[in-house]
């Protein structure tokens, strides 16, 4: 039994093991539980319905057109949206929710001169 504990492979692989063992608890991460409360639930479940709002607005064929026709690339646009905050995504809806219904396309040219504004100050 002696003999074989002193062959270098073995001495090696009880060398790295040894050393695999301690640096483990070293590199691991902890895990952090809180309690979520009901408040961060709704908001965060709010900013997710507004901005699916907002992504919607950007998909609608004729508001893609009006982009187009800005100069903007749809498709970039709407990647933009998923990196704004909440709170510009927040104010956005607003002013989506603010326009009236069935004004026409002027009101349209607006809201879309709005976006591509907040979208190019986000750059």
């Amino acid at each position: 039994m002696r003999k074989y504990f002193r062959r270098p492979n073995v001495i090696a692989l009880c060398l790295m093991l040894s050393a695999a063992a301690t640096i483990q608890p070293l590199t691991s991460g902890r895990a952090v539980a809180a309690i979520v409360g009901t408040e961060q639930t709704l908001e965060d479940h709010a900013a997710d319905a507004d901005r699916a709002r907002v992504s919607e607005f950007l998909a609608r064929e004729d508001v893609r057109q009006q982009l187009e026709a800005l100069g903007v690339d749809p498709d970039e646009a709407l990647s933009r949206v998923d990196t704004m905050s909440q709170e510009e995504i927040a104010s956005l809806t607003s002013k989506i929710e603010a326009l009236p219904a069935g004004q026409g396309r002027g009101n349209n040219i607006v809201i879309i001169l709005l976006l591509v504004v907040l979208i190019l100050l986000l750059v």
